[in-house]
Parts: structure tokens; sequence; C-alpha cells
């Protein structure tokens, strides 16, 4: 995980990411500490990288990690404990990310 400054200008949140197996259509390799897919809240597409608590996470599994988000007004309302979104190359799902706490918000 990392450790963003509070005054980055970013969102930033720690989560549960998960990802769908490979036979529910997700990814058929792991994805690396530091990808960047896209995010869906509530229909509305959002650019991050998520850094896993572990360095790969395979399909299928999850694992705790931090998500820096650039700061747009949109995204804040959806920053909520709880609240899912979706996780997608381009228009393909590949997973969901769950809120569980809120490290920086400006």
């Amino acid at each position: 995980m990392i450790n963003v400054p509070l005054d980055s200008g970013l969102l930033v949140v720690e989560a549960e990411i998960f990802f769908l197996s490979t036979e529910e259509g997700g990814r058929r390799t792991p994805a690396k500490s530091g990808y960047r897919p896209n995010h869906f809240f509530d229909g509305w597409g959002y650019m991050g990288a998520i850094h896993f608590e572990h360095e790969w996470l395979h399909p299928g599994s999850y694992d705790k990690a931090q998500v820096p988000f650039i700061d747009v007004p949109e995204l804040r309302k959806n920053l909520i404990i709880g609240k899912e979104w979706r996780i997608q190359e381009g228009c393909h799902l590949v997973g969901k990310g769950i809120i569980r706490k809120l490290i920086s918000t400006i």
C-alpha cells in the first residue's frame, strides 16, 4: 500500500477489491499493485490506481487496497463508507470495490 500526503490534492479511500474469476468473465491474469483500471460509481467513470496490500491480485480473489482518485467534485458524493463501485477494463467488468475507510478528503 502507499502513504499519500494529506495535502496531495487526491481523494484517497481504503477499500476491499474483489476480482471476478476468469470463469465469471474476469481477468485471465493477475494485476500488480499500481494497476490502473476504470472505476465506475453510479454510471460515471473515474481514474485511479489501485495499490493492493499484497503485490498481486489474482482472478477470483480479493485484497485490501488504497485507491487515490483525482479530486473531482462529482466523485465526492460517492465516497461513502460501504459504497460499492465497478472496476472495469474499457467496458469489460473485471471486479468491484467497496469503500471501507476515507483516508483523505480535502
